[in-house]
């Protein structure tokens, strides 16, 4: 005589879920078994390892090439600001020692 059905833990995996888990797992290593899939895949992670390595080089020229071009730039800046403060002189120089904030007299 078999008694009552004990019902199965509410926070524990089901029978189905734990087949289906050790499913996967076979099928991972089924395919982790057979020779050609791995090459298959070695080629892949190869070719893709390729493909991040001249990408990351191209990043890297143009980064320093951008930092090249922020030098220069930054370098202009500064040539044209010394330019722009000799002729804010040239064009008052009675005014060159007093503050450019200074209110002038009222007439």
């Amino acid at each position: 005589m078999t008694g009552p059905a004990t019902p199965s833990a509410p926070d524990g995996p089901t029978n189905d879920a734990r087949n289906a888990d050790s499913d996967v797992a076979a099928e991972i290593r089924d395919a982790a078994m057979r020779p050609g899939d791995v090459s298959e895949r070695i080629a892949a992670l190869e070719a893709e390892l390729a493909f991040q390595t001249d990408a990351n080089r191209e990043l890297s020229d143009a980064m320093a090439g951008q930092q090249l071009d922020i030098l220069t730039l930054q370098r202009q800046v500064q040539y044209l600001s010394e330019q722009l403060v000799a002729l804010r002189n040239r064009e008052r120089p009675d005014s060159a020692d007093a503050p450019d904030d200074e209110v002038p007299p009222h007439y």
